[in-house]
């Protein structure tokens, strides 16, 4: 249809990766999903690659021989800030995450990378970039769009991003709870609750100890819950159930919150 712009768009992606067996496994899934792949092994080879020809999206390891993921983001974000990278490794840490993020990644994947959320992905930013929304997150779905290049971060691993229309998008870095075997559900506010700043916002229930445990995360400001993201509950029990990681990308939106004084 004239004007629809769907999920199945092709990409020119720059593969990073010292790894080549994981490499040759990760450009295959691309491959198989219609994207062109180019693969290096270094950072100094992927900043010379975005030099000559920049790519759609540079999807890189955050262990290469020369280069931390934070050092090559910061590098390739100096070169063309409007790139998209993305990085993977194995059991990246919050602090990581957040430290990339800030830095100007897109998102976090775990290794072993699951295809179904590569390719989720994937698509989600090249939807984001033929639609021209520089850093936004568009939903494999493509029918929500939350900006959090600004997001903010707090202790507790909670990030906040300002919304268009005045209301706060509040979430969590979920991926790193779902691959520590720890986490079992979200309990989440119901939508119309007023809550202040340092009130209970949801829980995290976690199986640690023999009775599990309840990890309380606070409200970062003074509002009402406007609206929940149902599809995260359901793909965590998905993912719980089946023993595997979920698809959600590292900042996972909970819920949103219309500012009060």
């Amino acid at each position: 249809m004239e004007g629809v712009i769907t999920m199945n768009q092709t990409g020119e992606i720059l593969l990073v990766d010292k790894d080549r067996v994981e490499a040759n496994q990760i450009s295959n899934i691309l491959l198989n999903a219609g994207h062109y792949v180019s693969c290096v092994h270094t950072g100094l080879e992927a900043i010379e690659n975005v030099k000559v020809s920049p790519p759609d999206l540079v999807l890189s390891d955050f262990g290469l021989p020369d280069f931390d993921g934070i050092h090559l983001t910061r590098s390739l974000k100096q070169i063309n800030d409007d790139l998209y990278v993305v990085l993977m490794g194995e059991w990246p840490t919050i602090e990581f995450v957040k430290s990339a993020m800030m830095t100007g990644a897109y998102d976090v994947l775990t290794k072993p990378v699951k295809a179904d959320a590569l390719c989720s992905l994937v698509g989600s930013i090249l939807v984001a970039k033929n639609l021209r929304l520089k850093k936004m997150d568009v939903r494999p779905d493509h029918t929500k769009v939350q900006e959090i290049s600004n997001a903010v971060f707090d202790e507790q691993g909670l990030w906040v991003s300002p919304l268009p229309d005045g209301e706060y998008m509040i979430g969590i870095a979920i991926q790193g709870w779902i691959d520590s075997g720890k986490l079992v559900y979200i309990t989440p506010p119901e939508v119309g609750k007023e809550v202040r700043k340092g009130d209970t916002l949801f829980e995290l229930v976690s199986c640690e100890g023999k009775a599990g445990k309840i990890h309380r995360m606070l409200s970062p400001m003074n509002g009402v819950v406007t609206e929940v993201n149902e599809d995260i509950l359901s793909e965590l029990a998905r993912a719980v159930c089946s023993g595997s990681c979920s698809p959600s990308p590292w900042l996972t939106p909970v819920l949103k919150i219309k500012p009060s004084k």
